[in-house]
């Protein structure tokens, strides 16, 4: 029985450890990927609103500025759910949803191709940066589901706030992994551009 616990204690150990180096992997990835897509993100900004270009010209930086921003989101993605993974928690707030969604589609409004439509409130007590965690991946999960609008409404009584998501994206056929972290819908290297790492639900 000794023996036993000890084994027990051993592989609790040798599996923190091991999320330990998986959370330190993805935080040291982040950050060495946000400043070559910060420095493209600004070079092919400049060459949009500073030089003239032919039209396939225009097309390929205006490709190459939207991966760009694609791929700085996911950055933060990553980056949140390792946050969001950390024993220090930031403490809950009271909080506006409605007001937290605008700051999202506002800080979203350069990669987002759809309309936002916010309507209702509700105000709870939470932490920001989980929340805005949720309703980012929703709202992107949409606009990759080539979604044009997207509407959040918020119903509120004096006990629960109730969020409603409706978007006129593709949707979902199969729900079954919809919380596993890095599970998308296509398992392809050549998926189409804008799949996402599959970090949304999980976050």
């Amino acid at each position: 029985l000794i023996a036993l616990q000890e084994g027990f204690l051993k592989m609790k150990k040798s599996l923190g450890q091991m999320q330990a180096l998986q959370q330190q992997f993805i935080s040291d990835a982040g950050h060495e990927l946000r400043s070559p897509v910060t420095a493209i993100l600004g070079h092919a900004g400049y060459l949009i609103r500073r030089t003239s270009l032919s039209p396939l010209q225009q097309e390929s930086i205006e490709a190459i500025n939207g991966e760009g921003k694609r791929r700085s989101y996911l950055i933060a993605a990553l980056q949140m759910l390792i946050r969001m993974q950390s024993p220090k928690k930031e403490n809950a707030e009271l909080i506006s949803l409605s007001q937290l969604v605008q700051k999202v589609g506002h800080n979203l409004k350069h990669s987002l191709d759809c309309q936002l439509i916010i309507k209702g409130d509700g105000t709870i007590y939470g932490r920001s940066t989980e929340l805005t965690g949720v309703f980012m991946n929703l709202i992107q999960n949409a606009v990759q589901a080539k979604a044009s609008t997207v509407g959040i409404f918020f119903v509120s009584n004096n006990e629960n706030v109730v969020v409603y998501v409706i978007d006129n994206g593709a949707g979902m056929l199969d729900t079954t992994h919809i919380f596993e972290r890095f599970y998308t819908t296509s398992q392809s290297r050549n998926r189409p551009h804008g799949g996402g790492l599959g970090l949304g639900l999980s976050i």
